[in-house]
């Protein structure tokens, strides 16, 4: 089990890739590495009785530069998550859950392994990754501008976003540069994930 602690900001999608960047190699202190590009396609279930959306529970295929991953996220203390996730083939979603060996129970997760209920596709979130690895302070945080579509059903919206991830080190000096990057970019926090966006998709009138 890894803990997940990320912070999201909101793009303007008129704000291009290197003004972005060059924002963010510009505050005092930041190494940037190479940046690099990566399509990610990305779907996530409920189980057929709804219970691990009742349950604020993130279960997750991605697919990405050619392998498959399953993930289940819970919340954590601190607005951090807990994250369990594992290669697989793409097919056995159950099987790849029972791999996993979550450390704490989760009954809905438990119930889609044994067959006692089905997986529902419930949301999709496809985007283009551009991303690399930063340095600041003590910390090394995964920065990745992501462009691409919100899904639910036949709804899609486009969203374009900026997310830094916690890799090693303290979560006050994330905050502190996600902080700093968004006062240089007039950016907002993007307070709800993308997930929860998709669930709130709603045909326009």
């Amino acid at each position: 089990m890894a803990i997940e602690f990320e912070i999201k900001l909101a793009l303007p999608r008129y704000l291009k890739n290197r003004t972005i960047e060059s924002a963010i190699s510009a505050v005092e202190g930041v190494t940037l590495g190479c940046w690099s590009e990566h399509m990610q396609e990305n779907t996530y279930f409920d189980s057929s009785d709804g219970a691990v959306r009742q349950a604020r529970i993130a279960l997750r295929h991605r697919r990405v530069d050619g392998r498959h991953v399953v993930t289940v996220k819970t919340a954590a203390p601190g607005g951090a998550r807990h994250e369990w996730e594992s290669d697989f083939d793409g097919a056995d979603i159950p099987g790849a859950l029972k791999s996993l060996d979550i450390s704490i129970q989760l009954p809905p997760v438990e119930d889609i392994i044994s067959g006692k209920t089905a997986l529902v596709p419930i949301a999709r979130t496809d985007y283009l990754r551009r991303c690399c690895e930063a340095r600041y302070r003590g910390c090394t945080v995964e920065i990745a501008i992501d462009r691409g579509v919100l899904r639910r059903g036949d709804i899609r919206r486009s969203f374009t976003e900026l997310e830094l991830e916690l890799v090693s080190g303290s979560e006050e000096d994330v905050r502190q540069l996600a902080e700093l990057v968004r006062t240089r970019l007039g950016l907002r926090y993007e307070l709800r994930g993308k997930l929860s966006r998709a669930m709130n998709l709603r045909k326009r009138k």
